[in-house]
């Protein structure tokens, strides 16, 4: 039988394996080893010092030690077993010394479909990663999927309401950062049966933010909410017993019906005392869809005139109604003498060079108003019934308002998450204390 050269060396050191029909080193000298048969199946070796056992290879792709486990059914095998009883200490240590390119310290391969390459069990935490570089590029745990719907890194905790399956903390940037570079993709996914995405902000202050959406691109979104499921769904739902449930600084936007159970109102500082007071207004309302036009018009030598409406006025207008009224002076024979046509009407029967004041208030007919008339009267329908829109005024509980149910589910803490996030002070004090030691490099012997 022919061999091969195998160095073996055998350095002073402990390893304890009692119980796993495994090897523990003893102390001897280094010895060069080479028949291939050579065997010390069984044998239990004991000592102290560096190493247990080191075995090297010069090959240049060669495999320092090799551990096959050969399956056995209803048993669970293993090809390398690592064991350590220092409370600092690491059963297994995989170590790469190239500090260039993506030298891997410890590797793990399942070939299963089902399998792990790498799958951590502990009291505290499963799979620790620790990077001591700097730079964007710097991860402590790095996930990859090549798979066309794989995850880089997939979470799941399903024991208790205060169960993350991903846990992010920091104490001075960002918690959980997600990107996406695709058109369609989105940088953080969240669904979930309750919240697909939920925000808490622990902080004090104006600047404080539960959930803060930005877009740097040329017409982009910072926050879009999308509901399209029943007639209580909402894209958007802003609820504040104090403050403001919605708070625009800019301009706004509706693309569809506008309604509101308080007034709608303007307010400014006030005139005549701006540092301490505001002034509102309301909104003038009506039933109807209705557009008001005003102004003021002096009568020709023939107690007439011609008031000149905008060029767009009859393609926006319908049903028109008319108000005249003579300012310093009576006029009561005022009449319309034509009525709207060409975007023009006539005003007669005044006094020569008397000013009149005018209103004409036109019905909307624009595209859009035409398709989408406003009912007025609407019954009540499905959850909607029984319910009201402010029912203190009707002398009924709050329990009997409008999507009432909705409304308290929505305002409620998540009391287990709060409880959790209490901690965070603690936790990241921790995490910012705790320092795992980078392991001594090995006095590796030189070939």
């Amino acid at each position: 039988m022919k061999t091969r050269s195998v160095a073996l060396l055998v350095m002073v050191g402990l390893i304890l394996a009692t119980g796993m029909g495994g090897v523990v080193a003893t102390t001897k000298a280094a010895t060069d080893v080479s028949p291939n048969d050579h065997t010390h199946y069984g044998q239990v070796w004991n000592g102290g010092g560096a190493y247990g056992l080191l075995v090297q290879n010069f090959a240049a792709s060669g495999i320092g030690l090799y551990g096959n486990a050969v399956y056995s059914p209803g048993t669970t095998t293993y090809g390398v077993v690592g064991r350590a009883a220092s409370p600092n200490g690491r059963g297994v240590l995989g170590w790469a010394v190239s500090t260039t390119g993506p030298a891997v310290g410890t590797q793990g391969i399942s070939a299963s479909n089902a399998g792990y390459g790498v799958f951590g069990d502990s009291n505290y935490r499963g799979v620790y990663g620790l990077s001591r570089a700097g730079g964007s590029s710097s991860a402590g745990v790095f996930g990859l999927s090549v798979a066309s719907s794989g995850n880089g890194v997939l979470g799941i905790a399903n024991n208790g309401g205060a169960a993350y399956g991903v846990w992010g903390t920091t104490t001075t940037g960002n918690g959980v950062v997600g990107s996406s570079t695709s058109s369609s993709g989105a940088g953080v996914l969240g669904t979930s049966t309750y919240r697909g995405v939920y925000g808490v902000s622990t902080g004090g202050g104006l600047s404080s933010v539960g959930t803060y959406g930005q877009s740097s691109v040329t017409n982009g979104t910072g926050v879009e909410g999308i509901a399209s499921s029943g007639g209580a769904a909402f894209g958007v739902w802003g609820i504040s017993s104090a403050g403001y449930a919605g708070y625009f600084s800019g301009k706004v936007r509706v693309i569809g019906d506008f309604s509101a159970t308080g007034a709608k109102s303007f307010v400014i500082d006030h005139p005549l005392d701006p540092a301490n007071k505001y002034l509102y207004h309301a909104a003038v309302e009506s039933p109807d869809m209705k557009n008001v036009y005003d102004g003021v018009v002096s009568l020709d030598a023939k107690g007439s005139a011609w008031v000149s409406l905008p060029a767009w006025f009859e393609s926006i207008n319908k049903d028109f109604r008319y108000q005249l009224t003579s300012i310093g002076a009576p006029g009561p024979n005022l009449y319309v003498a034509q009525e709207i046509q060409g975007n023009r009407f006539r005003i007669a029967g005044g006094q020569p060079g008397a000013k009149i004041s005018w209103q004409v208030t036109g019905i909307r007919n624009d595209p859009y108003a035409a398709q989408n008339r406003m009912q007025v009267e609407v019954n009540k329908v499905d959850q909607e019934r029984g319910k009201y829109l402010y029912p203190q005024g009707y002398g009924q509980p709050d329990s009997m308002g409008m999507y009432n149910q909705k409304l308290n589910a929505a305002g409620q803490p998540l009391t287990a998450s709060d409880q959790k996030l209490a901690t965070v002070g603690k936790m990241n004090m921790t995490l910012s204390q705790e320092t795992i030691a980078a392991p001594e490099t090995p006095a590796v012997p030189v070939r």
